[in-house]
């Protein structure tokens, strides 16, 4: 497989009228065979929302300016999205039903911040959400002792499966709190209630996995994620993401794939086979997959 890299398709400082603009973690819905909706996070007044754009995948246009209000909103004060709603991943469920699996955070005192997974549920073909329930569906636990955040979700057969990452521990820096985290698997019966968690490959104990993405490309079956040192990624570029890649065996192992990309552009993450990530700038920009 080949990657190329299209070049920046969104541009908040052009598209949001806030004076902090941001468009962070994409996740795509698939329109029709040429047109996607992108749904993406911004901020207002410093905490994170929800919105959308429809883009014309063959001519890389936006096709209608973005839609900032979908319906989902800052959670009551204590609960777990009270400061900020970042779409994950978008799951079709039948011609007018989607699910939003969605990141909710809330500020902390000891570290800078709590994050969990939620659920919003859409009947109008993605334009608009409802939160399943007030709660997270997985957040801290007995087995997510520090967060559960960045999920992809997937209906394969009769099961749920869900990649996701999780908290394993805060380092202290003279000027900031760092956070390590691995990519974790769960399986539901219905998408909602997750059974206990797996860790389906080893990873660097001196590096965080972040944003797994599972795809299937003809008979392959295969996850990207990405990967960053612990501590010294905000300056060394070497130390920044990359995006590395799993194929995912028929016995359930995983066996490192060579569609890997390297860190070109410090702070790329992936998101599904159209792959999308965000600049230090924090534009949209896409890398289109080409199978070789």
């Amino acid at each position: 497989m080949v990657w190329v890299k299209k070049g920046v398709i969104f541009d908040p400082k052009v598209h949001i009228p806030f004076p902090d603009p941001i468009a962070q973690l994409p996740c795509v819905l698939d329109l029709s065979d040429q047109i996607i909706r992108v749904y993406f996070s911004y901020r207002d007044k410093g905490c994170s929302l929800p919105a959308f754009f429809d883009l014309n995948l063959e001519k890389l246009e936006i096709i209608n300016l973005p839609c900032l209000s979908i319906g989902l909103e800052h959670g009551e004060i204590g609960t777990f999205d009270e400061h900020g709603v970042m779409p994950s991943c978008i799951v079709r469920i039948d011609e007018n039903q989607v699910w939003m699996y969605y990141i909710g955070w809330s500020q902390g005192k000891s570290t800078p911040y709590r994050l969990s997974i939620g659920l919003a549920q859409s009947f109008d073909n993605g334009l608009s959400f409802k939160k399943y329930t007030q709660g997270s569906i997985l957040g801290q636990s007995h087995d997510e002792p520090f967060y559960a955040t960045c999920p992809h979700v997937q209906k394969l057969k009769n099961k749920w499966c869900m990649w996701y990452s999780s908290g394993e521990s805060w380092v202290h820096r003279p000027d900031c709190m760092e956070s390590r985290y691995i990519i974790k698997y769960r399986e539901s019966n219905d998408g909602i209630t997750w059974k206990k968690p797996k860790l389906p490959f080893e990873q660097n104990a001196d590096a965080a996995c972040a944003a797994p993405s599972f795809c299937q490309i003809n008979d392959e079956e295969v996850l990207w994620y990405s990967e960053r040192n612990v501590l010294d990624f905000r300056q060394n570029k070497d130390a920044s993401y990359r995006i590395l890649s799993m194929h995912i065996l028929d016995d359930g192992t995983y066996k490192r794939a060579s569609y890997d990309l390297a860190p070109a552009i410090p702070g790329e993450v992936c998101r599904n086979f159209w792959l999308k990530s965000w600049y230090l700038q924090n534009e949209v920009v896409f890398l289109r997959g080409i199978k070789s």
